[in-house]
C-alpha cells in the first residue's frame, strides 16, 4: 500500500522502484521535511477542522538540524492556516540507569531552540504560558524512576520561558 501523493508538490515526491498495480506507473513517496508537504498537511488540518498538533521531539536526537528546519516549516504553515502547534518531548528512550546529564540536555534544548518558537501566535499557550509535553513517564520501556521523572518535570517547569507542562504516559 502506498500513500496517495497527488496533492503534494512535485518537488517533494521521489520515485521508487515499485510499480503501482492500478496504473503500472512507478510509485512515488513524499519527503516529510519538505515545505510543500508540511504546508499540505496544515491545509488539510484546516479543511478538516483539526486545530493543531504536538510535534514529537525524541530525546537523543537534539543535534538533528533537520528537525529544527522542520519546526520552522511547521511554524510557518501553522501561522498561514490558523492552526496551533506545541513540542512534545518523547522521553521513552531515557532510563534511570543512564540518567546523568539528561535534565540539563532537555532544559538546554528547550531554552536554546524551542523557546525561540513560543512567541509565534501559532504556538499553543495555556494560561499565557507555552505548552510542552513530557511524554513517556510511566511506561515500562522508559524505565525511569519516579524521582528522575520529578527531576525532569521540576527543571523544565522552572525553565525560561516558563512552560505549562503536560505529562504523558
Amino acid at each position: 500500500m502506498f500513500p496517495a501523493v497527488e496533492q503534494y508538490p512535485p518537488e517533494c515526491l521521489f520515485p521508487t522502484h515499485f510499480i503501482l498495480p492500478s496504473t503500472g506507473a512507478p510509485a512515488s513517496l513524499f519527503e516529510s521535511n519538505c515545505t510543500g508537504v508540511v504546508d499540505t498537511h496544515f491545509r488539510w488540518m484546516r479543511e478538516n477542522s483539526i486545530d493543531g498538533i504536538l510535534v514529537q521531539r525524541f530525546y537523543g536526537d537534539f543535534a538533528d538540524a533537520s528537525f529544527l528546519q522542520l519546526l520552522g516549516q511547521i511554524r510557518a504553515a501553522a501561522e498561514k492556516y490558523g492552526r496551533v502547534f506545541a513540542v512534545e518531548y518523547d522521553l521513552s528512550g531515557v532510563s534511570s540507569a543512564r540518567f546523568e546529564g539528561v535534565v540539563e540536555e532537555i532544559v538546554d534544548d528547550y531554552t536554546t531552540h524551542i523557546a525561540l518558537l513560543v512567541s509565534s501566535p501559532a504556538y499553543l499557550h495555556h494560561q499565557g504560558r507555552p505548552v510542552i509535553e513530557l511524554w513517556g513517564f510511566g511506561i515500562n520501556k522508559a524505565q525511569l524512576s519516579a524521582a528522575d521523572c520529578m527531576s525532569i518535570f521540576r527543571a523544565v517547569r522552572s525553565a525560561n520561558p516558563n512552560p505549562y507542562v503536560v505529562l504523558g504516559v
